[in-house]
């Protein structure tokens, strides 16, 4: 079987490995930018744990159930990122699988 027997060249398939990647990347930084910086930028408005009084409410303030839903939300995609990086260069010949 070649590529002229209907399949597609092995660059093509890298070529959108490399897509989905980049797609997948900038879907965490998305997540980074709308979802984690806020939080962060409250907590630190809250300013230094030694000068909070009470520190229970800065903390049920932050939310921590959003921030670590989130945090997996980005973890899946980077590695899903990492994946289709990986793929990319098998299908291109540059590493074993």
């Amino acid at each position: 079987m070649g590529w002229g027997s209907g399949e597609p060249h092995p660059a093509t398939h890298a070529t959108r490995g490399r897509r989905h990647q980049q797609s997948t990347e900038v879907a965490a930084f998305a997540v980074t930018i709308a979802v984690h910086l806020p939080l962060n930028h409250a907590l630190k408005a809250a300013r230094s744990p030694d000068r909070i009084s009470d520190l229970a409410q800065v903390r049920e303030a932050f939310d921590e159930a959003k921030w670590v839903r989130w945090n997996v939300v980005r973890t899946i995609a980077t590695t899903a990122a990492f994946g289709c990086l990986a793929w990319s260069l098998v299908v291109q010949g540059r590493l074993s699988a």
